[in-house]
């Protein structure tokens, strides 16, 4: 499971770093969103369809990935790669942690709760402070919705990942 997270972490940032190099986001951007439908067309029909319960969260997550891949776009056409993606990426799990703690009323030890908030905050430091934010802080606000926008959708697909039954389908799904 490590290596498949850590796998998919590396493929992650390289296919937001090859997107925010390219000249024009408003191709490069959704270039990588809909590169994913082919893939999750054939997942639809060889796989069952989700549970019924996870309809909503399908829905909900669509809509959510709208706004993501919205701020994304912005964030990228503001600013770089090594500013722009450590900032969206440091906040989202700790987006995660407070959706999930205050509304959810998951339990986590205070050690995991400091360990969320130390990496995140470092993570978040490494882009926070560069010389193109402090000139222009549309940066920084879009850099930071992306990142709300990150810890929202990870907590709603946990959820409807978990009552689909299967997370492949689900995913695919929210994708198309």
């Amino acid at each position: 499971v490590f290596i498949a997270v850590l796998f998919s972490a590396i493929l992650h940032a390289a296919w937001n770093s090859m997107a925010s190099k390219y000249k024009n986001k408003n191709v490069s951007i959704p270039a990588i969103v809909y590169g994913h439908v082919p893939a999750c067309i054939i997942a639809v029909i060889i796989l069952p369809l989700p549970s019924v319960e996870s309809y909503p969260y399908i829905i909900i997550s669509a809509l959510i990935h709208q706004g993501y891949q919205n701020f994304l776009l912005s964030a990228y056409q503001e600013g770089k790669f090594t500013t722009v993606y450590p900032v969206a990426r440091g906040l989202g799990p700790l987006v995660a942690t407070v959706i999930s703690i205050i509304f959810l009323g998951v339990y986590l030890e205070i050690f995991t709760i400091l360990s969320i908030l130390l990496i995140s905050t470092g993570v978040i430091l490494i882009g926070f402070f560069s010389k193109a934010v402090l000139k222009n802080y549309k940066i920084l606000y879009t850099s930071l919705a992306t990142g709300l926008f990150i810890g929202i959708y990870s907590v709603i697909d946990g959820y409807g990942a978990r009552a689909s039954m299967s997370a492949i389908s689900y995913m695919s799904w929210v994708f198309i």
